[in-house]
C-alpha cells in the first residue's frame, strides 16, 4: 500500500509511488519516522514535508499517466478530464440506525456509509464523476459543501445529499483532500470570493458570534448505572495497564481541573488513542465528542456507549450536539472537544473550527485547554503500527471565552495561541 502522508515522491514527483520506504518511479530509499523523512542524506520534519508536498502536488495529472487512464474510459467522458484516479469504491450515508446514549441520556439517529459502486473517479472543470461500468455519478464542484478525510477515507457532502465517502485503493485521501481544496479555492476566486474553511462547512466568511447564550442551568447528577460504571472502570484499568506497558506518560499540572463544576476540555488532536490518554490519565467523567462513523461497528459502539462518547455530525451544523452537551453538563459531567475537527496527518496543529469557538462563547462554561505532546509519535493517523515513546499531558489554566469585546476571528486566535505558546 502506498504511504498515506508522502503520496508524492519528494525526488522525482511521481504520486502514490512510496511503498515500504522506497519509491517505485525512481527507486529512492527513504527513512521515514514520526517525527522526520529522510533521504539522499537531506532531512525534513513531517509538517515541512507535509508542506512541501502541498505546495507542488497539482490538479493536472501527468500527461502520461492520464493519456493512458482515458484508454478505459468512454469517449465522452475522457475528452475533458484532467484526473482520473485509480480503481476506488464509492460509499454514501444510506443506511440508518439509532445510537442510545450514556445512561439512555439521548437517542442519535446515525447515517452510516454503504457501498454503492466500484470505479474509478473522474475531475473535469465543471463535474466530479464517479464512473463504473452501469452505473455513472456526476456532480457539479458549485454543489460540495463540505471537504475532509475520514480515517482513511476522502469523504465530501453535496446538497440535499447523505455524505458520500470514497475509499482509493492504491491512493491517498490526503491528496484527494488538498486536490479538492485547490480547485474549489481557484473556483472561487475567479468570482472574488475565498474560502475561509471547507469542513464542517464550505465557508465564504467568516461566521458571526452568536446572538444568544446557552447557560446551562443547574441540574442533579446523572445517574449512572451501577453496570456501566463498573465496565468504564475496568477498562480504564485494561488501558492504563496496556499504556503503561507501550508509553511513558508524564502528566503536568492536573490540579488545573476544576473538581467542583463542570467544564469544557479542549485538546489537539494527535492521535485515534488521544481520548483515551486522557480519560485513563487525566479526567474519568469526560463525554467526548466523537465522529458518528465511529459507532457504525457494534464493538466501537459498545466501548464508546461505556465511554460517555457523543456521535457528531463532522459535515454540517448540529443543534442536537449542542442539547446533548448542555444536558451532560447540567448533570455535573464535563464534555471533551477536539477543536481541530480531525487527527493531524504530520503532527501539526490544524486551526480551529469557528463552529467550536461558536459553541464555546454560547454556553459560557469554563474552557480547560490540555496539551497532547509525543502522542503522534505513538500512533501517526498514515501507520498501522505502535511505537514507543514518551507521552505528555499540559493542562493549562482554565479561562472563559469574553463575548462582544472580541471578534470570532480574534477569539480563535486566541484560543489557539494557548496551545501554541
Amino acid at each position: 500500500m502506498p504511504h498515506q502522508l508522502i503520496f508524492l515522491c519528494p525526488v522525482c514527483k511521481a504520486e502514490d509511488s512510496i511503498i515500504n520506504s522506497r519509491c517505485s518511479q525512481c527507486g529512492q530509499i527513504f527513512t521515514i519516522t514520526p517525527e522526520t523523512v529522510s533521504f539522499s542524506n537531506q532531512s525534513f520534519s513531517l509538517p515541512e514535508i507535509g508542506t512541501r508536498l502541498r505546495e507542488e502536488i497539482r490538479p493536472e495529472q501527468a500527461a502520461d499517466v492520464l493519456s493512458a487512464k482515458k484508454n478505459d474510459l468512454p469517449e465522452n467522458l475522457a475528452a475533458g478530464a484532467f484526473r482520473i484516479s485509480g480503481k476506488a469504491v464509492l460509499r454514501q450515508g444510506k443506511e440508518k440506525f439509532f445510537f442510545r446514549g450514556f445512561a439512555g441520556l439521548f437517542t442519535r439517529r446515525i447515517e452510516k456509509p454503504r457501498e454503492i459502486a466500484h470505479g474509478v473517479l473522474v475531475l473535469s472543470p465543471e463535474n466530479i464523476i464517479f464512473y463504473s461500468p452501469g452505473k455513472t455519478l456526476r456532480f457539479r464542484w458549485s454543489d460540495l459543501r463540505c471537504v475532509t478525510t475520514n480515517s482513511h477515507f476522502f469523504e465530501f457532502t453535496i446538497r440535499h445529499h447523505p455524505f458520500y465517502q470514497i475509499h482509493f485503493l492504491q491512493e491517498s485521501p490526503l491528496k484527494y483532500e488538498i486536490l479538492f481544496q485547490k480547485i474549489l479555492q481557484k473556483q472561487y476566486q475567479k468570482v472574488g470570493q475565498k474560502i475561509v474553511e471547507f469542513q464542517p462547512a464550505l465557508r465564504l466568511t467568516v461566521p458571526r458570534l452568536p446572538g444568544a447564550f446557552l447557560p446551562v442551568s443547574s441540574g442533579k447528577t446523572v445517574r449512572q448505572f451501577i453496570g456501566l460504571r463498573l465496565l468504564a472502570r475496568l477498562l480504564r484499568s485494561l488501558l492504563k495497564t496496556f499504556f503503561q506497558f507501550m508509553l511513558r506518560v508524564k502528566v503536568k499540572n492536573e490540579d488545573y481541573f476544576p473538581r467542583n463544576f463542570p467544564f469544557v476540555l479542549l485538546a489537539n488532536h494527535q492521535s485515534f488513542f488521544d481520548p483515551f490518554l486522557i480519560l485513563t490519565f487525566l479526567y474519568c467523567r469526560i463525554a467526548f465528542l466523537t465522529k458518528s462513523t465511529s459507532f457504525c461497528n457494534p464493538f466501537e459502539r459498545f466501548i464508546l456507549k461505556i465511554g460517555m462518547g457523543i456521535p457528531t455530525t463532522r459535515y454540517k451544523t448540529d443543534p442536537q450536539v449542542i442539547a446533548i452537551i448542555r444536558r451532560f453538563l447540567a448533570g455535573n459531567i464535563s464534555v471533551g472537544i477536539f477543536p481541530e475537527g480531525e487527527r493531524s496527518w504530520d503532527g501539526e496543529m490544524k486551526h480551529f473550527k469557528y463552529s467550536v469557538i461558536k459553541l464555546l462563547v454560547a454556553l459560557r462554561a469554563p474552557v480547560v485547554p490540555v496539551i497532547l505532546q509525543g502522542a503522534f509519535s505513538f500512533f501517526p493517523r498514515w501507520d498501522s503500527s505502535l511505537h514507543r515513546t514518551t507521552v505528555e499531558l499540559r493542562v493549562t489554566p482554565p479561562f472563559c471565552l469574553v463575548p462582544n469585546l472580541f471578534s470570532l476571528e480574534e477569539l480563535k486566535n486566541f484560543v489557539e495561541d494557548q496551545f501554541r505558546s
